[in-house]
């Protein structure tokens, strides 16, 4: 490990990578809100200035680019793909968090004989929801008269 500081040119570059990084993330996968969408591209800003020196460095060497990439450019591409990964990460731990501690679901309540549900195909329905499923979707039998003024 070396003692020398690192260049205004990497910082530069880890900083460009990590918010493109983070740009592209919240553009691929869409926030709910201002609120999500400001920490996610903090969450990608701070993890691609972390880690974006060893994933490109890391990056360079499985695509064996070391050679022909400048450090600045290693510590750009590490910094994009680390911003870009860390929020897919967090939510692979999420669900996994989630699917790990779920809870089991309540036993659903039973129903009186004869009791019907909204999604029952059997359930009585009112006289005006009847002439409406009969004239078909986006047609109401209310609206389409004859000329004499009784109903189709």
């Amino acid at each position: 490990m070396s003692a020398e500081p690192i260049s205004g040119v990497v910082w530069g570059a880890k900083l460009a990578g990590a918010a493109a990084g983070s740009a592209i993330s919240i553009a691929y996968l869409l926030p709910r809100g201002r609120q999500d969408a400001a920490a996610r591209f903090l969450v990608g800003l701070v993890t691609g200035l972390v880690f974006g020196g060893p994933a490109g460095l890391a990056l360079a060497q499985h695509l064996r680019l070391g050679d022909a990439l400048s450090p600045g450019e290693q510590a750009m591409m590490g910094s994009a793909a680390a911003s870009l990964c860390a929020w897919w990460a967090l939510g692979v731990i999420k669900r996994f968090a989630d699917a790990l501690f779920r809870t089991p679901a309540a036993p659903a309540e039973p129903r009186e004989a004869g009791q019907a549900t909204p999604d029952d195909p059997d359930r009585p329905r009112s006289p005006t929801k009847l002439r409406r499923m009969a004239s078909g979707p986006g047609r109401h039998a209310d609206s389409l008269r004859s000329s004499k003024g009784d109903r189709r």
